[in-house]
Order: C-alpha cells, then structure tokens, then sequence
C-alpha cells in the first residue's frame, strides 16, 4: 500500500507542478485555483519556492518539465525588477511584475531567492545554455550588488524566509539560511560563468561568497559542540534553532573546509530532528511557531503544526551527513501518515500540504494543498530513496 501511494504521490507531483506554472511562466507557490478558500493565498513568485520546483520538475521528468523551466526563466528576464545586467527577487513577486511593492521595499529583502535560484537553475542546466547564462548573470549581479565588501553586510534590511523577523541594513547579523543559500548561490555563479563574463565578475561574486563564508567558518561560530540558528551572530533573545537550515546543509558547504566546520552542519542536523521533529507529521519550523497557513476573519492564528516538507528536507540533510537508516525510518514515518490521511479522505489524495495538524485536528485539509513547495521537496527525497535502492540492486 505505501509503495503504490509513493508512486500515486510521484504522479500527483507532475501536476502539482504542472498546474503551478502559469502561462506567462511565473512559477507560483501554489495555484488558488486548486486552494481550500479558508488557505493563505499563495499565487505569487518566492526564488526558493521556484528553485524546488525547478528541481523537483527536472527529478521527475515529465514531458512539459523542459518548456517549463525555459518559460519561468524568460519570466525572470521579463519580470523581475532590475536593471540592464541585474534582476532582484525581493520577497514575494507578483506574477505579472514588477514586484509586489506592497511587500517588496526594503522590508523584504530575502537573499536566498535569487541565490537558490542560481543553484537551481545551474543544477538543471538544459541543452539550450544561452538562457541560463544570461539568467545566472542577472541574479548574481543582483544579488552581490547588495553586498558591501567594504563592511562585509548587506546594504538592505534583511528579512528571514518564514517573514517574521528583520535585520537592519549595514548591521553585521546574518541570517545563517540566507548566507547559506547565497554563498552557495554565488560560488555556482563564478564557476558556471567563468569565461563568459568579464574577469573581474566572477572575482566580484567570489569575493562576496568569500565574506559570507567567512562569517559562517569563524573559529568563534564553530566551536565544539557549536551548531548553526537562525541568526548569526546569536542574540541571547534568538537562540533558536530553524529548521530551514536543513535545506541549505549540507550540501552548501565547499569541499575544502576543516573538520570542525563539517562537524558543526552535522551537529545542526542533528539536533532539529530531536528538537524540532514531530513525527509522523513532519517538522516544526522552530519552537513557538503560531503559523498555521488558515485565514480567519479575524485575523487570529493557533498553534503551528508540522511542515512534512521540512521533515522531508531534514531526511535528505540526514541522508547527506551519514544518518541513513534513521533518515529512511523519518520518511517512512510521514510518507505512511500522509497515506493513512488520505485513506480516511482527510486530505486530497496524494498531496502534500504545507502543514499537518496532530490525528483529530479539524485543522488538517484547511491550509494550503496544491502546495508546489511540499510536492518538490517529497519529490527530491523520494528520488534520492529510489537512486540509492537502484543502487544497491546493481
């Protein structure tokens, strides 16, 4: 039963993202049009919803996977603000541009966007490479553009990714998933582009991704025992743990790092899946969270659930760093309380939702469903599953 559910889920997610992609390119986090009434809107543009879906499209597949991915980077090109040689995701993007400016001043600045997008989009680089160079110029110049190396910051007020918390421009606190992602992001950058582009472009980007690093590498950041929150450096009233570091570690961390570095992702990993897990259903966001992705007339939320997407994230973190076993059993675990859901017609069959709720909440199948976010990390994590059990067949 759960094997036929896994491949009923594999296909959902071909339309799930299908139904994602908007004719004008845009790639929405989820289409209203397949939304319960009582879900957050969510039909706008976020780089790193984009850069899963990207992702998840290219790990399944489908027939329409390459026109999509080539429409989405048009709409980049067409839709982004910027100027000549730059483009900028800010927050959430509306799907015919320019931005949202409701939301897109500098309040709202979210540098993983453009720098998950460049991963992305290098990672499932197609035949046709023109778009994608031209597309991996504009972001990085975009995104290193605010980037002070005099001061080693930002240049804009920062905000995390989940929405809810800000950094003032030219204060030297990080949020450690958006150096992550950005570091990440522009490395990929320099190394895809070089000799397409003007040497001291790619120096640019790799001196900026060289700060970020630097940050993130200091000796005071990875002590023993030491391991990555969602601020750096840590202020006493922020101490917590984020489960969104799951989707940036391991895997953008440089090869040529010392021991204690590696020891540190590992150390993070760990410590979300005791603390932030909540099995079968997946895992918190951090402790504390009164998010639950329902609209209410009033206004009001409750207490968060569980994301199946960021269990499934820390599955593949826990993949990365040696947990194997125990990273199967987590899938296991929240694959077959999706299965039993829809069994019980609870929620849509064979997708993933942005949120569940504990057995008996009437709360589960009112948030976000069509959720292309949830769809593309399960996509990933089931792939590296069926990869490694091809694996070892051979």
């Amino acid at each position: 039963m759960l094997e036929d559910n896994r491949n009923q889920m594999w296909e959902m997610s071909k339309q799930v993202l299908r139904d994602s992609a908007l004719e004008n390119g845009a790639l929405v986090a989820a289409n209203g049009l397949f939304l319960p009434p009582t879900a957050t809107p969510y039909h706008f543009v976020w780089g790193r919803d984009a850069s899963k879906q990207l992702l998840a499209a290219h790990a399944l597949q489908f027939d329409e996977a390459p026109k999509i991915r080539e429409n989405f980077l048009r709409w980049i090109v067409r839709c982004v603000p910027g100027g000549d040689t730059e483009r900028l995701l800010v927050k959430r993007n509306h799907i015919n541009g320019p931005n949202d400016f409701l939301y897109n001043d500098d309040r709202g600045f979210q540098p993983d966007n453009n720098g998950a997008l460049i991963t992305a989009i290098d990672a499932t680089r197609s035949a046709n490479a023109s778009i994608d160079d031209h597309v991996i110029q504009l972001l990085a110049n975009g995104l290193a553009s605010k980037w002070s190396l005099s001061s080693k910051t930002f240049i804009m007020r920062q905000q995390d990714l989940w929405e809810n918390t800000t950094i003032e421009a030219g204060d030297n606190n990080f949020f450690t998933h958006a150096l992550f992602a950005s570091a990440y992001g522009l490395t990929r950058a320099a190394i895809s582009q070089k000799r397409k582009v003007a040497p001291y472009v790619t120096e640019q980007w790799q001196l900026v991704a060289a700060q970020m690093y630097e940050h993130l590498f200091s000796e005071q950041a990875t002590y023993e025992g030491y391991y990555y929150k969602k601020l750096y450096p840590v202020h006493d009233e922020q101490r917590q743990l984020d489960s969104a570091l799951t989707l940036v570690i391991h895997e953008s961390i440089p090869i040529s790092v010392p021991p204690r570095v590696i020891q540190a992702a590992t150390n993070t990993i760990h410590k979300i899946g005791n603390e932030l897990l909540w099995l079968p259903y997946g895992a918190r966001r951090y402790v504390g969270d009164i998010y639950d992705g329902i609209e209410r007339y009033d206004g009001s939320q409750s207490i968060a659930g569980a994301w199946p997407l960021l269990g499934y994230s820390w599955v593949r973190a826990a993949r990365q760093v040696g947990f194997i076993d125990l990273a199967d059993k987590v899938q296991d675990q929240i694959d077959a309380k999706l299965s039993e859901l829809y069994s019980n017609n609870i929620i849509p069959k064979f997708r993933v939702p942005e949120q569940l709720h504990p057995d008996g909440d009437s709360r589960n199948g009112l948030g976000p469903m069509h959720f292309a976010w949830g769809s593309s990390e399960w996509v990933m994590t089931e792939k590296d599953r069926r990869d490694r059990l091809i694996s070892n067949a051979k």
